[in-house]
């Protein structure tokens, strides 16, 4: 595990990204993110120990979600903007809430959640990225988290499905 300051200015960063735990940390998580640089949580966290199971992991970035109190996970803001190895990143829960332009405003990687739908699409030059579900399944759909590598000249993102 890399310390948190030093994150930002790497050539290549291994993100594990994950929302919608609803208060459930599942156990595959930390079997997945074993080797990942760093952890990026797009809300819903619900729960006491999520944050701080994640952390025990790796640095983390997070956002609070509709279903987020301040009481249980007290400071995590709407919406953050970062840089992970020289590439601008936005971080909000629900993507009809964002209020920038991503392209005009240099960002290449848009991580949402909220839908419980998995995916991503190129739009404009920036890869909007929802991990979906992580948390107990709904709505028929597998719990799921996306694994990214970005570098300065590229960013691959692959969304991996686990069970139980």
């Amino acid at each position: 595990m890399h310390p948190a300051d030093s994150i930002d200015t790497m050539s290549h960063v291994c993100v594990g990204v994950i929302s919608d735990t609803h208060g459930t940390l599942h156990p595959a998580v930390i079997d997945l993110f074993r080797d990942v640089d760093v952890i990026i949580h797009a809300g819903d966290v619900c729960g006491y120990g999520v944050t701080e199971g994640l952390r025990a992991i790796a640095p983390l970035h997070a956002v609070a979600g509709n279903c987020d109190s301040p009481e249980v996970n007290p400071g995590l803001p709407g919406f953050c903007l970062f840089t992970l190895a020289n590439t601008n990143i936005a971080l909000i829960h629900d993507l009809s809430r964002l209020v920038i332009d991503p392209a005009a405003s240099g960002v290449r990687l848009v991580i949402h959640g909220h839908t419980h739908i998995a995916g991503m699409e190129w739009v404009d030059g920036v890869l909007y990225l929802n991990p979906g579900s992580a948390g107990s399944p709904r709505f028929g759909r597998p719990r799921s988290v996306a694994l990214v590598n970005i570098c300065a000249s590229e960013i691959r993102a692959k969304i991996v499905e686990f069970t139980g």
